[in-house]
C-alpha cells in the first residue's frame, strides 16, 4: 500500500485545495493580530538565524524579555526565523505557511486512516471534513497559533511511519528512531504533543490483528510505551529550558493549577470544557474567541452522543471507538492549562477534532458506501457529506476574516464575554489605539477589580492617560504596574517614555537603563535610551546605543534615520550623507532621507543648490508632513539666495 492507500493524485490535490481555499481571503487581507505583534513584529531574535539554538534554551516570552511564562515552543520560533530570513515579517507569508501546514495535516489524516484500514471513502471524507471544520479558523488564520499545526502534523506522521511495519513487532531500528524523532518534533512544537503516543497507541489498536479487544488494547499500549518515555525526556529538557534563575528546575509547570474554591469545582470546569469542545466540533455554531465554560456548555457535549452512537453502530466498532477515545483523551491533554488561564480558545480543539472527523467519516462511509449499500443509500451519504462540507465552509470563511483584523476580533468578543479580564484588557487596548482612550479607562479599572494583582490593568490605564496627554498621572500607574511585575522591561520602557514626554531626561535615562539591564538583547531599549541621550546632548553615547540597536534589528527604519542624524552631529558627515543616500532608494524612507540630506547640505556641508533640491524632494514626497510650513519657508529663502535677492526670514529652521 502506498502512503495514501491508492488515492489518486488529483484527489490529494483536491483535499489540499479544499484546506487552503477558505483561508485565501484572510491570507490576502490579514495582518498581524494579538500575540503576533510581540512574537513576530517586535521579536528581534527571529531576525537572525544564528539565534536558532537560543529558541531551545528558553520559553516563548523570553525573546521579548518576559522572564518566565511556561510556554516552550522552540519550533514555532524556528519557522518564524526562517520565514523572516526569506521574506521579512510579512503577514501573508506567515498566514500562507499556516494554510500549507493545515493542508499537510489533512493529507496526513488521510494517510493515517488508510494505514489503519479505513476505506478510501471514509479517509477522504474525514480529511475533507477536517479541512473545512469551522473550529480550525483560529489555528490556521492566526500566525501565532503555528504550534498547534506543527504539533498535529508531526504527531500524525509519527503514527503513519510506525504503521508502515507490522504492528505485532513494530518498525525496525531506523523506523523506530524515525518515529521517536517525529514524536520529539511534535513535543518541541507544543507541549500538548504528549498526545502523540496516545494517537499512536490508538492507531496500532485499530490495525492490530488480535481477535480480542483486550489484546488490541495491549498491542496499542505496548507500542506507545517507548514514546511515553520520550515524553519524560522532553519534560526534563523543558524544565531546564524554562526554569526560573535561582530556583531548582521542575518537571512541567504544575498544569493542574485550578484557581477554584474546591476540587469538585475544578472537576466541573473540566467537564464543561470537554462538553464545549465535543459539542462545538459537531455543531460549530458559537464562535466566541474567549469563553469561560460553565454548566451551560455541558449541553454541547450531549450533542456529541448521537455521533458516538452512530459511529459505533455503523462503523467497525474497534476503529470508531478508538477514534472517539482519542478525541476524549486529546481534549484532556489539550485542556490541562485552560482552567488557570480562564478562557477557552478554539485552537485547543485542533488535534482532538482529528478523532471526531475520523469517526464521522467512518460512520458515513460504513452506512452508505459499502458494497451492500443501495444506490439510494449512496446518494443519501453523498448528500449528507456535501451538506456538511458546504455548511462548515460557510461558517469557516467569515471566521477566518475575523482573524484578519484584530479590532474585529475584540469588538465581537467584548459583548459576548464582558467580564473576562483578557477580553476587557485587549478590547480596552484596542480603544486606545482607536483614539478612544477615555472609553478605555473604566474598562482597565474593571480589570483591576477582577484581577487585583494584574499589571496589565494599571499599564493599560497609564497608556490611555498618555494618549490623553496626562503623563504625570500615568507615571504613578506605570510605577504600580512595575511593583506588580518588576521583571517585565516593557513596563519600564513605558515609564521612561512618559518621563521623556515631560522633558525629564535624567529620569527617563535612568529608567531606560533599568529596562536595558533586564533585557540586554532589546533593540527597542537600546534605541529609546539612545534617543533620550541625544536629547540630553550626549551624542557619542547615543550613537553607540543606536548602532547596537541596529546590530540587533538592522532593518528598523527609525533607528536608521536617527543614526544618520547622529553621524552628522558627531562630525561624521560623509557617513551621514552616504547613509541617507542609501535610504533614498527605499520608498518608505525616501522623504525623510531627502529632508536629512537637505539639512546636511544646508548646515554641515554648505551647498545651497543641493539643499534646495533635497528639501523640494522631501516636500514633494510628503506634502502633508508636520514641518511642511517650515520647509516651504526655508525653500523660499534658499531660492532667493540663489537668485541673488534678499532672502525672506523663515519662521524657523528645519529641525534635525
Amino acid at each position: 500500500m502506498t502512503a495514501f492507500g491508492g488515492a489518486p493524485r488529483w484527489l490529494l490535490a483536491a483535499i489540499a485545495a479544499l484546506a487552503i481555499a477558505p483561508h485565501v481571503p484572510s491570507i490576502a487581507t490579514g495582518g498581524f493580530v494579538f500575540d503576533d505583534q510581540l512574537q513576530i513584529v517586535e521579536n528581534d531574535q527571529i531576525r537572525d538565524l544564528r539565534n536558532l539554538p537560543r529558541f531551545f534554551a528558553a520559553d516563548v516570552w523570553a525573546a521579548i524579555g518576559v522572564p518566565y511564562s511556561s510556554y516552550y515552543r522552540p519550533l514555532m520560533y524556528t519557522t518564524f526565523a526562517v520565514e523572516t530570513a526569506i521574506a521579512g515579517p510579512v503577514p501573508w507569508i506567515f498566514r500562507a505557511t499556516n494554510a500549507l501546514l493545515h493542508a499537510a495535516v489533512c493529507l496526513a489524516i488521510l494517510a493515517l486512516m488508510r494505514r489503519t484500514g479505513a476505506p478510501l471513502a471514509a479517509a477522504v471524507l474525514a480529511a475533507a471534513l477536517f479541512a473545512v471544520h469551522p473550529m480550525h479558523a483560529e489555528v490556521v488564520a492566526w500566525p501565532s497559533a503555528r504550534p498547534d499545526l506543527l504539533m498535529a502534523l508531526f504527531a500524525l506522521l509519527a503514527s503513519v511511519v510506525y504503521l508502515r511495519s507490522p504492528v505485532e513487532h513494530g518498525p525496525a531500528l531506523p523506523g523506530f528512531f524515525g518515529v521517536g524523532a517525529l514524536v520529539m518534533l511534535s513535543l518541541f512544537s507544543k507541549e500538548s504533543g504528549v498526545a502523540a503516543p496516545v494517537l499512536l497507541g490508538a492507531a496500532v489498536m485499530m490495525r492490530s490483528p488480535r481477535p480480542t479487544a483486550l489484546g488490541r488494547i495491549g498491542n496499542g499500549v505496548s507500542a506507545s510505551l517507548p514514546y511515553v518515555a520520550l515524553v519524560a525526556v522532553f519534560l526534563g529538557i523543558r524544565s531546564f529550558a524554562i526554569r526560573v534563575p535561582g530556583t531548582p528546575p521542575l518537571v512541567g509547570d504544575d498544569p493542574l493549577r485550578f484557581p477554584f474554591s474546591s476540587w469538585p469545582d475544578a472537576a466541573l470546569h473540566v467537564v464543561a470544557i470537554a462538553g464545549r469542545y465535543l459539542g462545538g466540533m459537531l455543531v460549530p455554531l458559537e464562535s466566541s474567541f474567549f469563553r469561560v465554560p460553565s454548566w451551560e456548555h455541558v449541553a454541547w457535549g450531549l450533542a456529541f452522543v448521537p455521533l458516538a452512537i452512530a459511529a459505533l453502530a455503523a462503523a467497525p466498532w474497534s476503529r470508531a471507538a478508538a477514534w472517539l477515545a482519542f478525541a476524549f483523551l486529546a481534549i484532556g491533554v489539550q485542556s490541562t492549562g485552560i482552567p488557570s488561564a480562564g478562557y477557552l480558545s478554539q485552537r485547543y480543539a485542533y488535534l482532538p477534532s482529528v478523532g471526531v472527523c475520523a469517526a464521522l467519516g467512518e460512520a458515513i462511509a460504513a452506512a452508505c458506501f459499502t458494497a451492500a449499500a443501495s444506490p439510494r443509500q449512496r446518494r443519501a451519504g453523498l448528500a449528507l457529506a456535501g451538506v456538511l462540507l458546504l455548511a462548515w465552509t460557510a461558517l469557516l470563511v467569515p471566521r477566518t476574516l475575523e482573524w484578519a483584523d484584530e479590532p474585529t476580533l475584540w469588538r465581537k468578543a467584548f459583548p459576548r464575554d464582558p467580564d473576562s479580564p483578557a477580553v476587557l484588557t485587549n478590547y480596552a487596548y484596542q480603544l486606545v489605539d482607536e483614539d478612544r482612550a477615555a472609553e478605555a479607562i473604566p474598562l482597565f479599572r474593571r480589570v483591576d477589580e477582577l484581577e487585583p494583582g494584574s499589571w496589565a490593568a494599571p499599564h493599560g490605564e497609564a497608556n490611555a492617560l498618555v494618549a490623553l496627554g496626562r503623563q504625570r498621572e500615568a507615571i504613578a500607574l506605570y510605577r504600580r504596574a512595575i511593583e506588580r511585575a518588576p521583571m517585565i522591561p516593557q513596563l519600564r520602557q513605558a515609564l521612561a517614555a512618559a518621563h521623556e514626554d515631560l522633558g525629564e531626561y535624567d529620569a527617563a535615562r535612568d529608567v531606560y537603563r533599568q529596562a536595558l539591564e533586564l533585557f540586554p538583547d532589546s533593540a527597542l531599549s537600546h534605541g529609546m535610551l539612545g534617543t533620550v541621550l541625544a536629547k540630553a546632548g550626549d551624542d557619542a553615547e547615543a550613537l553607540r546605543l543606536l548602532e547596537e540597536a541596529l546590530r540587533i534589528r538592522p532593518d528598523d527604519p527609525r533607528l536608521r534615520i536617527n543614526r544618520a542624524i547622529l553621524l552628522a552631529r558627531v562630525g561624521r558627515v560623509d557617513e551621514a550623507i552616504a547613509a541617507n543616500e542609501a535610504m533614498r532608494a527605499e520608498p518608505l524612507l525616501a522623504a525623510e532621507a531627502d529632508h536629512n540630506l537637505g539639512i546636511l547640505y544646508d548646515r554641515y556641508r554648505p551647498d545651497p543648490a543641493r539643499a534646495l533640491s533635497h528639501y523640494e524632494a522631501a516636500l514633494r514626497r510628503a506634502p502633508d508632513r508636520a514641518d511642511a510650513a517650515v520647509l516651504r519657508g526655508r525653500i523660499a529663502q534658499l531660492r532667493a539666495e540663489l537668485d541673488g535677492r534678499a532672502a525672506p526670514a523663515p519662521d524657523a529652521a528645519p529641525a534635525d
